[in-house]
Order: structure tokens, then sequence, then C-alpha cells
């Protein structure tokens, strides 16, 4: 970007330091071409010339729209302030930068312009850029790249918040074959949008992003959202900036419903799980699309950047403005603790339906499904371990670690870390139900393997006793007949009445039906006798 600094005077340090960097990777062997190449080519979007170019794919404006991608809190009074709206962002540029303490959120899909603008407003880092977008895919291939370990992320706190959208009725039961099926379809419908919008198309500034999508059951998916945080000082100020996942848009615009037959045409049924919070956030009547048909399918988070501080104490903040992330850590906390109590709920049915359907209707797929739940349960812990470690009041990488003498910090990272441990205890717990119910599903499996065995022996047994019935009914038969050859009168062969047969044999066919039917009680006659016989000699 070689012309970028005379064209752009306006522009921050950190902007001018990225262009240089970028500048310098391909001859710099210490410096990976993919870790902040993509980033600066989708920066300099809106500035690109024709005759430049570029490795990795390049980025076109994205359209302009009406939604609100940036919300501003002024924290320099003692009461709860209105936030301030920009969805333009020369309307942005145009206002006066607050020079005092300010909360700012960021919602949704970025666009080159408004990154810029933000950078070069307050400073930001581009590690807190490239940490955020991180779900955008490289130009050739996913190189990753992403400055998530300590020493390169000390400058920023990431939290996951989920959100519960309700798919149909409750109870809706979907087979563990269909709802692998629907994960796949999902993951790809993803891959796609965040290919389309590196390649700048398909996302609008503002519209929600969806990192991932959880799939345990047919009455709910789970989207997944990423809120980076970041707290820096600027002059005598604090700048608090708090870029959310969740846009202001609603749920059929962007959720990935996969086509198949358990979750197609599903945009009329979807509604979203509200956050049980300390108090109601209601949504703004300026912010609620006129035209949708649906009702409850916008999200809390999409309306907490609008609303938020409704249980925070704003005269508090004047001694320690950090504090305001009070109700961000305690929204993440409660959502994330909803999702566990479904997924504990989930994992309870599916035990029970495991133990009281028919052995023969067992399915290796059921296996496959507490798998899954396993899989998102164990990300999830890692999650609230990496979290509780990021918030560590005496770790030096905690961009808001405490001063000695700042208890009310140090207090609400105890308070958050507390959330934290609790959560990751309940998803363990989780864990270890998700192993019990494959063991009940092998065990199952066992049981009726087992039944299968003793069955299949008892059906041998008793062809292995009709055989024998008739082999002792046909063999006395076939001696008497052997025996006495066809010599009789009646046949014209010899003397002998067909009467001495009979009588031979008949006898004889008696004794070996006795001694098939009731050889135990024989045996055991025998050995009584044998046993009196010893016993006499004795």
């Amino acid at each position: 970007m070689p012309d970028f600094e005379h064209e752009h005077e306006e522009m921050s340090d950190g902007v001018r330091f990225l262009c240089s960097r970028v500048q310098s990777l391909n001859n710099d062997p210490l410096h990976s071409v993919a870790y902040l190449n993509n980033l600066a080519s989708y920066l300099d979007g809106p500035y690109q010339k024709s005759s430049r170019k570029y490795p990795s794919t390049r980025v076109v404006n994205l359209p302009a729209n009406s939604n609100v991608f940036l919300n501003s809190y002024s924290l320099n009074g003692a009461q709860r302030p209105r936030a301030r709206q920009y969805s333009d962002v020369s309307a942005f540029q145009s206002t006066k930068e607050d020079s005092g303490t300010e909360m700012v959120f960021l919602t949704g899909y970025p666009s080159p312009q408004w990154l810029n603008t933000v950078v070069a407003r307050y400073g930001i880092d581009h590690r807190f850029l490239h940490r955020h977008l991180e779900f955008l895919p490289t130009g050739q291939r996913d190189w990753f790249t992403t400055p998530s370990v300590p020493s390169r992320s000390q400058q920023f706190i990431r939290l996951v918040v989920p959100c519960i959208v309700f798919t149909g009725n409750e109870g809706r039961f979907v087979p563990a074959n269909d709802l692998q099926q629907a994960r796949f379809a999902c993951a790809e419908l993803l891959r796609q949008k965040s290919k389309s919008f590196f390649g700048g198309a398909g996302a609008s500034t503002g519209q929600t992003i969806v990192r991932q999508v959880n799939i345990h059951s047919g009455e709910a998916m789970v989207l997944e959202h990423a809120i980076t945080i970041s707290v820096h000082k600027k002059g005598q100020a604090a700048k608090i900036v708090v870029w959310s996942d969740a846009g202001n848009d609603y749920v059929p615009d962007y959720l990935p419903i996969p086509a198949t037959d358990a979750f197609k045409n599903l945009g009329s049924a979807l509604e979203c799980c509200p956050v049980f919070f300390e108090k109601h956030i209601p949504i703004p009547v300026e912010s609620r699309n006129q035209t949708c048909c649906c009702r409850g399918n916008a999200q809390a988070l999409s309306v907490l950047s609008s609303n938020y501080g409704h249980t925070l104490s704003w005269s508090a903040l004047q001694d320690d403005p950090v504090l305001v992330l009070e109700e961000l850590f305690a929204f993440q906390s409660a959502a994330a603790m909803q999702y566990l109590n479904m997924l504990r709920n989930d994992i309870t049915q599916a035990m029970y339906r495991t133990q009281k359907m028919n052995v023969e209707s067992l399915n290796i797929d059921d296996i496959a499904n507490f798998e899954y739940t396993k899989a998102v349960l164990v990300r999830w812990a890692s999650h609230f371990r990496g979290l509780s470690q990021a918030l560590d009041p005496d770790s030096p990488g905690n961009p808001i670690a405490p001063l000695t003498h700042q208890t009310k910090r140090r207090d609400l990272l105890t308070l958050a870390r507390g959330d934290l441990a609790c959560l990751s205890a309940e998803a363990q717990v989780l864990i270890e139900l998700c192993d019990s119910g494959k063991s009940t599903i092998m065990t199952n499996f066992s049981i009726a393997e087992s039944k299968r065995t003793a069955e299949e022996s008892r059906l041998v047994g008793e062809l292995t006793k009709l055989t024998n019935r008739l082999t002792f009914i046909f063999l006395p038969i076939s001696f008497v007949t052997s025996v006495f050859g066809m010599n009789f009168k009646q046949f014209g062969q010899g003397s002998l009445d067909i009467w001495i047969w009979v009588a031979v044999s008949v006898p004889l066919l008696m004794v070996c039906v006795i001694l098939v039917e009731w050889r135990i009680s024989v045996r055991a006659l025998v050995e009584k006798l044998l046993a009196k016989v010893r016993q006499a000699h004795t």
C-alpha cells in the first residue's frame, strides 16, 4: 500500500503501522504473510485502486444499509445514558469524539469503512480486529494464525454466548440420523456464508454473525456468537470497545436452516428463547422490523447493545469505568447456564428413551448423538477454563487486571470467575452423563445380544430335543424291522405273523420314549437305588 499514508493522513498510527507491516511480510521470515495480509486487504477495501494487486482475494465495498453497527454510551454521568446509534459511517465521522470515558458496541458484520474509522478514532490494535474476524477464511487456505495465545492477546477478552432458537413444537422428536444430516448441512451453509462475505457479497453491515450452530434435538437449534472486548486508555479517558456478533436483524435473515426433511420450511416457526436476566430487556420500538411477520424471533443478545446497563449502578462507574462490563459477564453466564440446562434436559430425555425403548430398536446413531453433545460440552468447558484464566486478577496478561486499591474490580473478576467455575463444573457433569448414556446404550446392546444368544440356544435345544424324539421313535422300529425283515406271511414272504413284529416294536418304542422324556427321573431313581445299595453294604 505505497500511497495509503499520503492519501489518508487522517488515519491513525495503528492503521499506518498495519499497512507498513504488511509490506514487509514477504521479505521478513518472522512475520507470516497469512497473519495480517488478509486483514490489511480487507481494511484497504474502500480505498483500493484498480492498479494494485494483492495475492489474497479483494474485497469490494459493501452496500449501505439501515442496520445499526455502532452503539455508544458516555460513562461520564451518574445516570444511565441513552445509546447513540449509528448506521451510517459518514454520520459517525461527522460527530465529535467523546473526550471522556466511553463504551462502544460494534454489532454484527463489519465493513472496511467502519473498521478503518473505528480504528482511527479509538486507536484500536489490529490484533483486536484480527481476533474477532477469525471466521474469515484466507484467500488461499486456513493458516490457523488467530492471536489466541496469552502473549498475543493481552489487550482483549473473548466471550462466547449461546442463543437458543426453538424450531417447532415442544417434544418434536427427530431421529439421530436426521440430526446428523442437519448438522452437516448447517456446517456447509456457514462455511459458504463465510466465504461469500470475504468475497464481498452475502452479508450486510450490522447483520448477525453465526459462528457455530449446534443441533441436539428437533426442538431447537443453538447459535454461538463471539464477543471480543478491548479496554484501553486514550489520554485520561478509558475506551471500552465491545464487538458483538449479534446485530439488530431477525433470526430468519441469518439462521442457516438446513434443507433436510426434518428442518426445512421452519421460517415461520422460529422463536428465540429469552435470557432470564435480573431485569427485563425490552426490544426498543425503533429497532423493530415492521416487515417481519414472525414474533419472538429477536434474540436477547441483539437487544443488549442498544439497551445496556439495566442492572448497573452508573454512579459507581465514576470510580472505575471497567465495572461497566459486569452486566456483560453476567449476561454471558446466564445465557451459558440456560444452554447447559437445555442440554441436561435433552440428555436426560435421551437416556430415558434409551432405557425404555425396545432393545430391538436400538441404533448405533444414538451413540453418535451422545458423542456430538459431549464434543460440544468439551469445547464449552475449555472456553470456560480459558476465560477464567484470562480474568485472573493476578495475571499480568489480564487487560482489566485491577490495581492494588481497586477492590471493586477485583470483586467483579472474582464473581465472574465464580460463575465460570460453576459453569465448568456443570459442563463436566453433563460430559459424564453423556458417557453414562453411551454406556447405557452399549449395555442395552449387550443385553439384547445376550437375549438373542439365549433365544438361539433355546431354539437349538428345542430342535435337538425334537430330533432326539424322532430318532428314538424311528430307531426301535427300524431295528425291529431290520431283525425280522419282511418275513411275514401277510406279505407272502414267510411264516411269521405281523403281530409278532407289533408285540416286539411297541414295548421297545415305549421304553425309548420313557428314556427320552423321563430320563432325568429315571436317572434320579437309579441314583437313589445305587445309594441305598451302597448304604446297605456299608
